[in-house]
């Protein structure tokens, strides 16, 4: 017969680990009625690889590591921008992630949204 998983609590952390051990972390997931809210995922070697806040369900900032501990990229919905580093740190760019079409001036905005 199959050994079912648990069920993720309603409200509070949940912490999964790496198959066949029991202090390696692999992810925390933080819950709120029911929804994520916050979860942070992990490297084998400890460190965080990606760090993501969520807002009625959908993500509204992410940050990605890279496995030495440097931040990768992070990214925001109100910014709607993602900024990119290199591995040593250093500032490579900026993305813009906002829709790339213009609403005509004369057309009502709930046509769009």
């Amino acid at each position: 017969m199959p050994v079912l998983a648990e069920r993720p609590p309603e409200n509070g952390r949940n912490i999964t680990y790496y198959p066949g051990t029991t202090k390696m972390i692999q992810e925390i997931t933080w819950r709120k009625e029911g929804q994520v809210v916050r979860r942070k995922i992990f490297y084998k070697n400890g460190r965080l690889q990606r760090d993501t806040i969520y807002y009625l369900g959908k993500p509204v900032v992410r940050r990605v590591y890279y496995e030495n501990g440097r931040l990768e990229s992070v990214w925001s919905e109100k910014s709607r921008e993602m900024k990119i580093y290199r591995e040593d740190g250093s500032y490579i760019k900026t993305i813009s992630t906002a829709p790339n079409y213009a609403i005509p001036d004369n057309l009502p905005r709930s046509l769009f949204f």
